[in-house]
């Protein structure tokens, strides 16, 4: 059997002389312009009124003020599920709101066709 060595290997460095380069970085970078958001801060929030059998078929619909309406398509525990009423072959939008008692919260998914401003006032 060998003999174990009682040396160890001087494993140290020296770094005094070591000259550390860092990198440049400026902090002070302007961010790049983005376009402003369309939604306005003075933005009139949205009415929505209940019309019982306003729709063709004798149902309820519900008009907004920004000249949109949607069906009720269902209601359970107290909440009323409406979708947009423009459903077709053509145009399918997925624009929903939420009520629960007297609170209309809107989807966040967009219209996908033009509004009808004479909505609201043909109630």
């Amino acid at each position: 059997m060998e003999e174990a060595s009682n040396n160890i290997d001087d494993r140290s460095f020296d770094i005094s002389n070591r000259n550390i380069e860092r990198p440049h970085v400026s902090l002070d970078e302007s961010l790049p312009d983005r376009p402003l958001d369309d939604i306005s801060p003075n933005a009139v929030p949205t009415a929505y009124e209940v019309v019982e059998s306003g729709s063709k078929r004798g149902g309820r619909l519900l008009v907004s003020s920004d000249g949109y309406t949607y069906n009720a398509r269902k209601t359970h525990s107290g909440r009323t599920y409406w979708t947009c009423s423009v459903r077709n072959k053509q145009v399918t939008c997925f624009a929903s709101v939420k009520q629960f008692g007297n609170m209309l919260t809107a989807s966040l998914n967009e219209h996908t066709h033009p509004a009808n401003p004479g909505a609201y006032k043909k109630i």
